[in-house]
């Protein structure tokens, strides 16, 4: 859980800039409040792999990073 006021801006921030045209809403519908509503939480996500893998002809690329970090519960 990301608990500090600078990630929770941050992800309240990513939301409301949305992306292209009908990507992302504006989280004020949710938490009235806005991002010190004491209901909007954020989940700090850190990935150790991804893996891409294209449709077309089913070939993958995984990134990993150089030094690998466990994974957080």
């Amino acid at each position: 859980m990301a608990d500090d006021e600078e990630s929770k801006r941050h992800a309240w921030d990513v939301y409301v800039k949305g992306g292209p045209p009908g990507v992302g809403y504006d989280p004020i519908h949710y938490w009235r409040g806005g991002p010190e509503d004491p209901e909007y939480a954020v989940i700090r996500i850190v990935p150790w792999r991804i893996q891409l893998v294209r449709g077309s002809d089913l070939h993958s690329t995984i990134w990993q990073p150089d030094t690998p970090s466990a994974p957080t519960t």
